[in-house]
This record gives structure tokens, sequence and C-alpha cells, in this order.
């Protein structure tokens, strides 16, 4: 909610898009479940067609001359000496001295252009089902089964007592999971302990499923010459329940008025671009080395148990406020060690934990050369 009060986004009324908002969140796992209250509403599902539909009403009646084309689907980028231009998929052309990459998981520019594409995937499936039997409307739930989604998880957002959101999510390395198997995955968590009996029955609403592979986990630079890349195009806004559309909104406002500036001295090299780059480690660049290194190392090596005892330390170590920087990938290393206890800690951050692919040590160093190709712009 704090979001979509951002005085910047007035124009597109995200609050006249909200469908349902939510006092409370709850973790589940096979084991275990936690539960945080917040009676200030932090939480709300939108209603993004109406949200978009607002921003195209406001830019049409704005003074400025912007030009808004539906249908069109990028399909490669190349250098141009007066910056770049992209092909669409009928092979139109459009040049620009500056590209802003908002394209998600298509990621269109990075190969065109160079740049290091992320190979893992957080793979999601997401539909609406009615005839649901839903006891509390106003609480967000996730949960957790690593031997149906792989480290990644289902949630269920209320829409009603009879109606909510319900999905599933899984993070592949260096893969892609297929429709049918993300389908199967969907339906036995439908069938998971206590949600059989809210939702085990319900049907999906047609029209409702939609499937999406977004690149995550490993950075890629963001910005270069002419172009600055946003979001889930860069595999940077992944988080476990949808908060990352807050930085990819607010880093896509920060890439305009960059772009703004960049037009009024005539200077579109990546050094004038870079100030991009700084607003992004004004706003979420103290979380970025402890949000990668935790999500590396519970998306490669958690089982069920793992993630059960997590819980319990969250619960017994984490406050609310605590909590909400969790869900809000806001990790610091005080909420890394209060997760995973003293002595996990220690020994994947000395690299002496056996049974991990990785330890935190080497993440770090492949992070830190991540995060150098990020800051200057690196191209392969």
């Amino acid at each position: 909610m704090d979001f979509l009060n951002d005085p910047r986004l007035e124009d597109a009324r995200p609050l006249e898009s909200i469908i349902q908002k939510y006092s409370s969140v709850a973790f589940d796992t096979s084991g275990f479940s936690i539960f945080y209250k917040y009676f200030d509403e932090p939480f709300c599902v939108i209603n993004t067609d109406k949200y978009i539909q607002n921003l195209e009403e406001a830019i049409k009646q704005s003074t400025n001359k912007i030009e808004i084309r539906r249908g069109i689907f990028v399909r490669d980028a190349k250098r141009i000496d007066t910056g770049i231009k992209l092909i669409d998929s009928c092979d139109k052309e459009y040049s620009a001295k500056i590209v802003i990459d908002c394209s998600g998981t298509c990621a269109v520019t990075l190969n065109g252009l160079g740049y290091k594409k992320s190979p893992v995937y957080f793979t999601v499936i997401g539909y609406e089902l009615e005839n649901c039997k839903i006891p509390n409307k106003e609480t967000v739930r996730i949960f957790m089964d690593k031997t149906i989604t792989d480290n990644g998880g289902g949630w269920l957002y209320p829409i009603s007592e009879n109606r909510c959101h319900f999905g599933a999510s899984v993070i592949v390395p260096y893969s892609k999971t297929s429709e049918d198997d993300l389908r199967a995955r969907a339906f036995n968590l439908k069938k998971w302990d206590k949600y059989e009996e809210w939702v085990g029955e319900a049907t999906m609403v047609q029209g409702t499923e939609i499937i999406i592979e977004s690149p995550t986990l490993e950075p890629v630079t963001m910005y270069g010459d002419n172009w600055i890349g946003v979001g889930d195009s860069v595999a940077n806004a992944a988080s476990y329940i949808g908060e990352g559309v807050r930085p990819s909104a607010l880093m896509a406002l920060a890439a305009g008025e960059v772009a703004i500036e960049a037009f009024e001295d005539s200077n579109f090299s990546k050094e004038k671009l870079a100030a991009y780059i700084k607003e992004y480690q004004n706003q979420f660049g103290k979380y970025v080395i402890w949000s990668l290194a935790a999500r590396n190392c519970f998306s490669r090596n958690y089982d069920d148990a793992d993630w059960e005892q997590t819980f319990r330390r969250i619960q017994d170590n984490c406050k609310a406020d605590d909590f909400m920087k969790i869900l809000r990938s806001e990790y610091t290393r005080g909420i890394v060690l209060n997760m995973v206890g003293p002595e996990f800690f220690k020994a994947v951050l000395l690299g002496e934990a056996k049974n991990l692919h990785d330890s935190i040590f080497s993440i770090f160093q492949h992070i830190a050369d991540a995060a150098q190709f990020r800051l200057f712009g690196g191209v392969i």
C-alpha cells in the first residue's frame, strides 16, 4: 500500500485498481505455519488492466505528444549510429536514441544488444478459482512444499469468501519446465493439506490462466549506451508475494527521469545513463547481496525440513517489521542470520557446509562478479 500511495503514480490512480486488501499473511509448510498481522493493511491485489487503462488515459490527456502502440511484439534489437533499432515480428523497424526495456519476462533486447541473460528461471502458473471455501478473505497465504514446487511455492490471494487467485511457482536453474508439468503441480497443491478443504473442489475461471517464465536470481547489467533495462527484463523483480512489482515500477520511473536528463544534455552514453544505477543503489542496493545470497541458497539447497526449521526461526527471532522486509526481499545480514541460525550461517559463510551445492562464500564471489558487471554496464 505504501508503494501505491507514491505520488509519482497518481496519474494512473492505482488506488482505484485495488481488488482486495489484506491485513495478514501466513506462510505454511507441511509441519509448521507462521502468521503475521498488519493492521495498516500493507498488502493488496490490483487489477492491472484497470491500472494500465488509467495510465494510458493520463498519457493521452497530457500535453506531451506520446504515442501508444499496441499489438507490437519486438523480436530483436540492433545498434545503429544514432542509437538502437528495434525489429518487430512483422520485420517493421523502429529507431530510438534511448530504449527502456520493461518487457519483463521477454527480456527482448538483451541478446540482440550483446548483454548477458540470466540462465535461471522462476516459472509461474496462476489463475482464478471460484466455488472456494475461504475462511479468512483478509489473509494472503503462501505455502512451501519442495516435493511439488522444487523450492518455489504456492499462493492463495482471496478475492472473496468463494473466489481467489491461486498459483504455483518453480525455480528451475538452466532449463524451463513444461506447461503440462506446471498444471500438474498446481493441481497437486489444490489437494495439499488444509488447502484441499478450501480450494480442492473449486474450478478455474475460464480465461484467467497465465503461465510466465521469468529470468531471476542471477543479475545482469541494467544499463548501457542508449539502453536501460528494468525489472524482470534484467532479472531484478523476483520476490515471494509479488512485491517485485514495486522495484520494477519505481525503477521504470527512475529510468524515465534519467532519459529526460539525457535528452536535455543530448548525451545518451552509458556514462550519462549511470545515474539510473545510482538511483537503484539508493533504493535497493543495500539489500542486493544478502537477498541474492539467500535466494540462491534457498532455491538450490533447501528441502522441506529446512523450510520448516527456517520458519520456526523466523517465528522465534523476527518481529513483524523484519518479516515485512523478508516479504519485500529487503534482506540484511541480521535477517539472514536469524533465518538460517548461527551455526548454519557460519558454516555456509566459511564454505564448510559439505551438503550444499554452493556455499554462501562462493555465491558471494559469483554475485560480486555479477554486481560489478551490472554496475559498470559490461557487455559480453
